[in-house]
């Protein structure tokens, strides 16, 4: 799913003044709540594309299968190719169809399909980008990567008996160690070059996440980006 992140009280100045990506994309897994983001400048299919492109290297790297997976998303121009001419595909699933997963369109109109990942989209809205005062866009996305390792792997639903989804992962049948590197996802700017391939050391944490090994006291966030070579 995408957010329109010009509704986020701050953070839209943020985007007016700063430049900050306007557009948050997330994939949410809905058996174990497990949650990937990324932003971007703008909502295309190509950028739609890399962050499947992103995803799937992840999920490949955990030993997944890809053929076993299934995309669900809405009917945007930014996912899906509206032509009368079904045999035409979008950037977008031509990499799903490469990968061997396989798509699935929810019905028009139909939103309670993506209810799922559209709480997710909330979550992140506020408990962290509302919350936060962004200075740069190295800041942004190191405290999102950091919130977001927070989320899967420590925090817990009130609506999935308070199970974290990385606990879930392993009530799932998934290993300790894959369920702990499913994790540690670096969240990036999808259409920025400096910020679209990127490495963290991880945990760290948001000024209001804590750390793993210190409890639940405050700290401030100490993660910063550096570029892949």
């Amino acid at each position: 799913d995408t957010k329109d992140c010009i509704d986020v009280p701050y953070y839209v100045e943020r985007i007016w003044k700063a430049g900050f990506p306007r557009w948050l994309y997330q994939a949410k897994d809905v058996r174990t709540g497990v949650l990937f983001s990324a932003f971007a400048y703008e909502r295309t299919n190509h950028n739609s594309r890399l962050f499947i492109d992103q995803l799937f290297a992840h999920l490949s790297e955990l030993g997944m299968d890809l053929s076993q997976v299934v995309v669900q998303t809405d009917n945007g121009t930014e996912f899906v190719c509206n032509s009368p001419d079904l045999s035409k595909k979008s950037a977008f699933e031509k990499v799903i169809d490469q990968a061997q997963a396989r798509l699935v369109r929810i019905p028009p109109r139909a939103c309670t399909y993506q209810s799922d990942v559209e709480r997710a989209n909330g979550i992140i809205e506020y408990e962290l980008l509302e919350v936060e005062r962004w200075s740069t866009k190295s800041e942004l996305v190191a405290k999102t990567t950091a919130w977001e390792y927070y989320f899967n792997r420590i925090r817990p639903n009130s609506y999935q008996q308070n199970r974290t989804p990385y606990q879930r992962m392993k009530r799932a049948g998934i290993s300790s160690k894959t369920a702990e590197q499913a994790c540690f996802w670096t969240v990036t700017i999808l259409d920025d070059p400096k910020y679209k391939n990127l490495n963290f050391i991880l945990p760290q944490s948001v000024n209001h996440v804590c750390k793993l090994d210190t409890g639940l006291h405050n700290s401030l966030c100490s993660i910063w980006p550096v570029p892949l070579s």
